[in-house]
C-alpha cells in the first residue's frame, strides 16, 4: 500500500449518514468510491436496503451505486443480481437481513449494485470484519440517521444533508451546527471514566456494560437503576429521585451514565432537575442515543444549557463526524398534476450556510467532487473547497 493509500486507511469504515431521503447520500458515496479507489481497496455495504431505481415515495428516479472493478460488496445473496455490475461470491455469511443472509462478494466487472446489509450493531460489525478478511482497506457503509445505531461500528460519519430534509438553508444550517455540537461532546472526565472501567480481577465487565442507568458516587460507590434508557417522563423522575437521593448521600453524587437512548423531553427534564443538585457529570453511551430521541439544535440546546449551569456532559465513546455534504435537489409535490418534480435551492447559499455553521468540511459533491472528502478521511485536516457555483 502506498504512503497515500496508508492515510486513507487510518479509518477502516466510514458511514454516510443521509437525514431524510433524497439527501444525496447515494451520490456522494459514489463520488467517494470513484476518487478514493485510487487510495485504497474499498468495500461497501449497507445497513439495511438501499438502491433502488425509483423513489417509492415520489416515484422520481433515483441514482444506483456504480462501483469500479475490484471493489468489494457485502449485500444480501438476494440482491446480487440486481444491478449490472458481474461480481464473483468470495464468502457466504449467516449474518441476517430482510432479503437474505450477507454475501460478500467482488466486482469483476463494473456497473451498479443493490445493497441490502446487517440492521444491527454486532451483526455490521462483523460483517466489516468479513470485508476486511477479504482485503478490504476502507468499507463505506451506507445509513441514515433514523438507523444510525448501528453506525457506531464505524470509524467516523459523513452526514449527508440537503433541500430534501426542508428546503430552507437556514433551518438546514442550524440543524448541522447542532449535529457537529453532539457529535464534538467531549469524552467523560478521567474520574468518570475510571469508575466505568472493568472491576479489576472480577472476570468481568463492569455493571456498565449490562446496560444499565449508573449513579456514580464521590466515595467510590455505584448504584445500578433497573433500566438504561431515558425516552419518557415516568424514566427521568425515577432517576432524578435516585439522583437526589444518591446526592443527599455522605460523600454525594459525582456522576450519571446513561447507556441507552435519551429522549429529548426526558433528557431536559433530569438536566433541569440535575441543576438544582450540584449537575453532576452526564454520559452517554454514544452520539447515536442521542439522535435517535430527538432534534440535534434541541438536544444541543439543552446540553449547552446545563454547561452554562455548571454541569458536565460527555460521551462514553466518540463517533467522529468528518464532513457535511449538502444537496440542493429537493422533490417539489404538485398539488394540480399529483406528482412530484425536481427542485432545487439555491446551491451557493446552502452551501455557505451550512459551512458557516460547523466546524468540519462542508462539501457539494456535485459541485466541487469528493477531493475534500478524501482529504478528511485521510486526516488532512480542513481545507476548504471554494464556493460551489449555482
Amino acid at each position: 500500500m502506498t504512503g497515500e493509500a496508508a492515510g486513507m486507511t487510518k479509518l477502516t469504515a466510514v458511514g454516510l449518514a443521509g437525514t431524510a431521503k433524497n439527501t444525496g447520500k447515494t451520490t456522494a458515496t459514489a463520488a467517494i468510491i470513484r476518487e478514493g479507489s485510487r487510495y485504497a481497496l474499498l468495500g461497501v455495504t449497507s445497513i439495511g436496503y438501499d438502491g433502488e431505481t425509483v423513489d417509492n415515495v415520489t416515484r422520481l428516479p433515483k441514482p444506483r451505486l456504480p462501483v469500479p472493478e475490484g471493489t468489494l460488496v457485502a449485500t444480501a445473496r438476494t440482491c446480487l443480481g440486481a444491478g449490472s455490475a458481474r461480481l464473483e461470491i468470495l464468502e457466504d455469511t449467516t449474518l441476517p437481513t430482510p432479503l437474505g443472509t450477507v454475501a460478500v462478494a467482488r466486482v469483476v466487472e463494473a456497473g451498479t449494485v443493490l445493497l441490502a446489509g446487517p440492521n444491527n450493531t454486532g451483526d455490521l460489525q462483523a460483517c466489516l470484519q468479513a470485508l476486511r478478511a477479504e482485503g478490504a482497506e476502507l468499507t463505506l457503509v451506507d445509513g441514515a440517521l433514523n438507523r444510525l445505531a448501528p453506525m457506531a461500528a464505524t470509524g467516523g460519519i459523513v452526514l449527508c444533508t440537503g433541500a430534501a430534509r426542508v428546503a430552507d438553508a437556514e433551518i438546514l444550517a442550524r440543524e448541522a451546527a447542532g449535529y457537529d455540537f453532539l457529535f464534538n461532546l467531549p469524552s467523560a472526565s478521567r474520574e468518570i471514566a475510571a469508575d466505568l472501567q472493568p472491576v479489576e480481577g472480577a472476570g468481568e465487565l463492569h455493571s456498565a456494560e449490562a446496560g444499565t442507568i449508573l449513579l456514580l458516587g464521590r466515595g467510590g460507590q455505584t448504584q445500578a437503576l433497573p433500566f438504561g434508557s431515558l425516552l419518557v417522563h415516568s424514566k427521568s423522575a425515577q432517576v432524578l429521585c435516585a439522583a437526589e437521593r444518591a446526592a443527599a448521600g455522605q460523600d454525594g453524587l459525582r456522576g450519571i451514565f446513561i447507556p441507552g437512548a435519551l429522549g429529548e423531553t426526558a433528557l431536559g427534564e433530569l438536566l433541569s432537575g440535575l441543576s438544582r443538585i450540584g449537575a453532576p457529570e452526564v454520559l452517554a453511551e454514544d452520539v447515536t442515543k442521542l439522535l435517535v430521541g430527538g432534534k440535534p439544535d434541541g438536544l444541543a440546546r439543552l446540553i449547552s444549557e446545563y454547561r452554562e449551569r455548571g454541569g458536565r456532559f460527555g460521551l462514553r465513546r466518540r463517533i467522529p463526524l468528518l464532513a457535511v455534504t449538502v444537496c440542493p435537489f429537493y422533490p417539489l409535490y404538485r398539488k394540480t398534476q399529483g406528482d412530484y418534480q425536481p427542485a432545487y435551492l439555491d446551491a451557493g447559499l446552502l452551501w455557505r450556510e451550512v459551512a458557516a455553521a460547523v466546524q468540519v468540511p462542508v462539501v457539494d459533491v456535485v459541485r466541487q467532487g469528493a477531493g475534500e472528502l478524501i482529504g478528511a478521511m485521510k486526516g488532512a485536516g480542513r481545507v476548504r473547497a471554494g464556493e460551489c457555483q449555482s
